[in-house]
């Protein structure tokens, strides 16, 4: 039987865990956020692949034999060196290359954080699909903001306008949302950006992923911070499944 988690560096993965518990309500999940260090973006690569290991580790004496990396940033840190764990892990950029690849566009943009932009991860599999004009868009602070959103819409909203207006210049009409943390911000995105064809990795990692043969049980989720975001982010997805909380965890 396998055990299944879902790592991040804050909420963002929660749009996996909404994308999984539509396909299968009864599977358990262990969630786990390091929201005290959020956004990952920002971190060497070193720092990243430390922080990952000390998350595994922690899942790994928790039983979990199988992880969904739900943060583009990871993902790309592990595509970058090879990483591995005892814990079988699932990238997210994969699934989003597929996606890109199945839809034959040879011009597409992505907006991302400045690791996962300058990772060229993406760049490479890319352009190795003859996607060949390519618009990359880092952001040091969208995923921050995002995780405090009730105090910073409209500078989250300023920040977008200013990659629309490259969208829009470049006529770009398919935009790679290439943190999960966008998906909390669907609804901005769509009144800015109405024209754009949004590719979600978040729904499509979880689509990838074969659930059969998963334990079943409750939605355990844990935090390097405390619980109040993980309530209110809740609501904000419309998770609704069994829920136990461990905060303030230390890895």
């Amino acid at each position: 039987m396998k055990k299944l988690a879902v790592i991040d560096s804050g909420i963002g993965g929660l749009s996996v865990v909404r994308e999984l518990l539509k396909l299968d309500n009864e599977i358990g999940i262990n969630y786990f956020g390091d929201n005290i260090r959020v956004p990952y973006g920002n971190m060497s690569r070193e720092e990243i692949l430390s922080c990952m290991g000390n998350i595994l580790d922690f899942l790994y004496k928790k039983g979990v034999t199988d992880c969904l990396v739900a943060c583009n940033t990871m993902s790309s840190a592990i595509l970058n060196t090879g990483y591995t764990h005892k814990i079988k892990l699932y990238n997210i950029v994969t699934p989003a290359i597929d996606e890109v690849k199945r839809l034959r566009l040879s011009k597409a943009a992505i907006l991302a954080t400045k690791f996962t932009i300058a990772s060229k991860e993406y760049e490479k599999r890319l352009k190795a699909i003859g996607t060949d004009e390519l618009l990359e868009m880092a952001s040091a602070s969208l995923a921050a903001l995002i995780e405090n959103f009730d105090d910073n819409r409209d500078i989250i909203e300023e920040e977008l306008l200013d990659y629309k207006r490259l969208i829009d210049e470049g006529g770009y009409k398919n935009l790679i949302l290439g943190c999960t943390h966008y998906e909390f911000i669907d609804s901005i995105f769509k009144d800015l950006m109405p024209e754009v064809e949004f590719i979600r990795p978040a729904k499509l990692l979880a689509e990838s992923f074969d659930t059969s043969g998963l334990e079943k049980g409750d939605f355990n989720i844990y935090t390097t911070k405390g619980q109040e975001t993980y309530i209110k982010s809740l609501r904000t997805l419309d998770i609704k499944k069994k829920l136990n909380i461990q905060d303030y965890i230390e890895i």
